[in-house]
């Protein structure tokens, strides 16, 4: 049986709708239960660590990997197929607002992903997995208001503080304005 995932692009935005489909094509009569696609995002960075061995030590170099992203979504496929049927699903995943984009350095990688798993009744699942690119989304616009109010102000007589004209008494020493 072969599966795969249909994408009109290689790369996407954060804040993007992710959509495309589901391909089942088998090679013999089967019945399907369910698909399941992960989208992640990890991050590969290489350190270095002193190791002590008796009298010497040296530095080790190794990869620590962690997860940055990691989410399931699933689709009831529930159907019947026979050799030459190809069923095709489509599905749409929102791309998360806060992702980090894809990165490649000497040092350091951060790599999205997609994998597909497909459960057939009475069969063992079946899995493909595609790299894709995220690149960070423009920042939303920022809108900025301006209030601008003419303020007629008066001197205080005693101390000079500038106070509102609709004021009776000056802000600073409460001397009468009027």
């Amino acid at each position: 049986m072969s599966i795969g995932l249909e994408l009109p692009k290689d790369a996407y935005f954060a804040r993007e709708e992710l959509d495309g489909n589901i391909v089942v094509a088998p090679h013999e009569y089967v019945e399907i239960d369910r698909a399941v696609i992960e989208l992640y995002c990890v991050e590969n960075v290489k350190k270095i660590k002193r190791v002590s061995s008796g009298n010497s030590s040296y530095d080790k170099e190794y990869v620590d990997t962690a997860i940055l992203y990691d989410r399931y979504f699933s689709y009831l496929l529930g159907c019947a197929l026979k050799s030459g049927d190809k069923k095709i699903t489509p599905f749409k995943i929102a791309m998360p607002i806060t992702g980090r984009p894809t990165y490649h350095s000497v040092d350091s990688n951060v790599d999205w992903g997609l994998s597909l798993e497909v459960f057939p009744i009475g069969r063992r699942s079946l899995t493909q997995s595609y790299s894709i690119q995220v690149a960070q989304g423009s920042p939303a616009p920022i809108v900025q208001k301006e209030i601008i109010r003419e303020i007629e102000v008066i001197y205080c007589s005693h101390c000079g503080t500038k106070n509102n004209a609709r004021a009776s008494n000056c802000s600073r020493c409460g001397a009468q304005l009027r």
